[in-house]
């Protein structure tokens, strides 16, 4: 969501949005290859596109105030985060299940809440809950996964980690 930074004027949040969004989709591309549960995925990503689609219409065809727009491509950039969130709530709800640990390397774990508390943090500074709200799932989310890493791997593998 560029727009956001430029409406806004922070360049930070213009920058971070642009590196951001790259490496967000090479993530999902990713994801999706070594995820078997492609069809849950698939819905989701497409919604998502068909939903940031009906905005960018809505952005440049309908609105015309700055505030209007800055809130619709707020809210817009929260609700994709959190919708991008299912995909690993959906790997997490298969861990707990499965009482395995797949998919769930440390070193992503700790760098997503890392992250995601960075944000949070950034947000709650800027007092702009675009940025902060979609964080707080975020949070939670790899807190289950840090307990699934914990729980369910094996004494053999903690060696690894």
């Amino acid at each position: 969501m560029f727009h956001y930074g430029t409406l806004i004027a922070n360049t930070t949040i213009l920058l971070i949005n642009g590196v951001g969004t790259i490496l967000q989709c090479c993530y999902i591309l990713l994801y999706m290859l070594v995820t078997p549960e492609v069809s849950t995925i698939v819905p989701v990503l497409a919604a998502a596109g068909l939903y940031e689609s009906v905005l960018y219409y809505y952005i440049f065809a309908v609105a015309t105030d700055e505030g209007e727009v800055t809130a619709a491509l707020g809210s817009t950039s929260s609700l994709l985060n959190m919708l991008n969130m299912t995909m690993l709530a959906s790997e997490l709800r298969n861990n707990l299940r499965n009482q395995d640990a797949n998919g769930t390397p440390t070193v992503m774990v700790v760098s997503g809440m890392a992250a995601a508390l960075s944000w949070l943090v950034y947000g709650i500074m800027l007092r702009d809950p675009y940025i902060y709200v979609p964080n707080i799932p975020a949070l939670i989310i790899g807190a289950g996964k840090t307990y699934a890493t914990l729980a369910f791997t094996r004494d053999k593998d903690i060696k690894t980690i």
